[in-house]
């Protein structure tokens, strides 16, 4: 069944926006928890028909607006780069932009081949949801990314993984001879 859920995201990155999900599933409770809405404490549930498609809605006449907390990052894990990709996660982005261009592009510019950063990202061996990521609290540790079926995987030259290891050797030499400060 298609359902639409009007929500407030609150961001990091910019001021609280509404949003308007449409979402497709079995029923309404699985519709709201899919696109990572937390619905207002307290309130009842009700359903009116807008446009032929039901909406979900909460309380009264002057509905609060159910709450999405959106991603400032993610970290997408992919075969070869260790610790996994940091992926910095655009203000008002949806899980459809996410996952169509903000996560290619920055697999692009890491270099991975052209036809393995179109795919699809992954949670827990099934397709990753908007409440994976848009969630209160920090992403999950195991967001992958898949194509066709396989754990794309990337080889980062010799000279940057000598670079990246140089560089955290030396923070960590001048961490541990930094002087301690006091107030």
């Amino acid at each position: 069944m298609l359902y639409v859920v009007r929500a407030r995201h609150v961001s990091p990155k910019g001021p609280p926006y509404t949003r308007t999900h449409t979402i497709v599933a079995p029923i309404i409770s699985v519709a709201v928890f899919r696109a990572g809405i937390v619905p207002p404490a307290g309130m009842p549930l009700s359903v009116r028909a807008a446009g032929g498609i039901p909406e979900v809605i909460y309380g009264g006449s002057g509905d609060p607006l159910p709450v999405s907390l959106d991603p400032g990052w993610v970290i997408v894990h992919i075969r070869g780069i260790p610790g996994g990709v940091y992926v910095d996660v655009p203000y008002k982005c949806t899980m459809d932009q996410l996952s169509a261009t903000v996560i290619p592009d920055k697999l692009r510019s890491l270099g991975v081949h052209p036809h393995d950063v179109r795919g699809v990202l992954m949670c827990g061996g099934r397709g990753a949801w908007a409440a994976d990521i848009w969630c209160d609290g920090p992403p999950p540790a195991m967001l992958i990314w898949f194509k066709l079926g396989v754990r794309v995987q990337h080889e980062l030259p010799a000279a940057v993984v000598a670079g990246i290891v140089t560089l955290q050797r030396q923070w960590r030499d001048w961490w541990r001879d930094a002087p301690i400060l006091l107030d």
